[in-house]
């Protein structure tokens, strides 16, 4: 029997933090609580500019906003519902990971994430979460304890505390001796061929992959996919599919990204180089039939199916909103959004676009949505 893994029709991308606050809470009410005061934890009951485009600063969304704005999403047609990093961290948007197993309390407990993955299957819609796995926080328990360890200190520790093999280090045990990802110093590139790195994140009964999709998620988005390697997407696919049918990876890959799906690494990529070929023809930059040659390559080197699989978008979380890249002209927005509809691929709709967040030609993407 040929694997054919369920992937959605369409979906819709959301920011937890910049999303909505549940419970019919204020951003002040809610940026009020305990969760906010952890140390390191940055919380703003404005909108200047200033908060909206740092991504650190806490505007208070949280899951139970997304439980219920279900009823909505299912009237937009959505079938997958993407969140980005949802794991506990003391950024907003929940990047440089403290523990990947733990939901970050700002955004709820395990019952909010149980509540939404009910209430999301009554609407039909498969819950699909954001791996950000080259790297963590550098208050990553397992960074910390390699910070306070040489490697002759690894055999005498407790195995749960041998995790300086985990990172890249030059030598010594100084604050500057790690590997960084792309020089960012607050994230600590992880060593992805360690086994037993590999063992919790990815292949374990109990790894992070397999321990989400047991609570009810249905896929992955993995950051960077093109980073990970050919045996870190294998493991991750294989283990992902344990799951059936029901589940699914698909890979933020930069770039053509035949070889990943060829190979079966991936079900279906983010299709950037789609959305930057229909920007460059939207902006006047390509003629219409550069745009129709890329596309046609897509089909002969990816195959119709994976294709198909793919995520076709216009904006996304680390992309500017199709509106900002168009410069506000509006009928060239509606045509953008038409052919993401039209083309190949499983339209993806970045929170709030569907109501025209931010306007004609928003200065930042990650905006709060209420």
């Amino acid at each position: 029997m040929t694997y054919a893994p369920r992937v959605p029709a369409v979906v819709y991308e959301v920011v937890v933090d910049r999303f909505r606050i549940g419970g019919n809470r204020t951003s002040a009410q809610k940026l009020g609580d305990e969760v906010y005061a952890r140390p390191n934890m940055v919380s703003h009951h404005g909108d200047g500019d200033a908060a909206l485009a740092d991504s650190r600063i806490h505007h208070g969304g949280d899951l139970a906003g997304v439980t219920e704005s279900l009823p909505h999403l299912a009237s937009l047609g959505v079938t997958g519902l993407c969140l980005t990093s949802i794991f506990k961290a003391t950024r907003a948007d929940k990047d440089g990971v403290q523990d990947y197993l733990t939901l970050d309390p700002a955004f709820g407990d395990e019952d909010a994430f149980k509540n939404l993955v009910t209430a999301a299957a009554g609407h039909k819609i498969s819950i699909i979460l954001d791996g950000i796995f080259p790297y963590v926080g550098v208050d990553h328990p397992w960074f910390v304890s390699a910070l306070q360890h040489t490697a002759d200190d690894e055999s005498r520790l407790d195995p749960r505390d041998r995790t300086r093999g985990f990172f890249y280090f030059d030598g010594g045990s100084g604050p500057d001796d790690y590997a960084t990802y792309h020089d960012e110093q607050d994230h600590p590139e992880l060593n992805l061929h360690s086994h037993e790195l590999r063992r919790r994140m990815f292949t374990g009964e109990r790894s992070v992959v397999h321990a989400w999709l047991q609570r009810g998620a249905m896929g992955w988005r993995l950051s960077r996919a093109d980073e990970l390697g050919y045996n870190v997407l294998r493991e991750i696919v294989l283990n992902a599919r344990t799951g059936g049918e029901a589940t699914f990876v698909i890979g933020d890959v930069r770039g053509w990204a035949d070889r990943f799906v060829k190979d079966g690494l991936l079900d279906g990529v983010a299709n950037r180089v789609l959305r930057e070929a229909l920007i460059a023809w939207l902006q006047g930059q390509v003629p219409a039939a550069q745009l129709a040659r890329i596309l046609m390559e897509q089909v002969q080197r990816y195959g119709r199916d994976a294709l198909n699989r793919s995520w076709t978008f216009l904006s996304s979380h680390d992309t500017k909103r199709v509106a900002a890249a168009l410069k506000g002209d509006m009928e060239r927005v509606r045509l953008a959004v038409s052919l993401m509809y039209a083309l190949p691929g499983a339209a993806t709709i970045f929170y709030g676009e569907e109501v025209g967040l931010g306007g004609r030609n928003p200065a930042h993407s990650h905006l709060p949505f209420d």
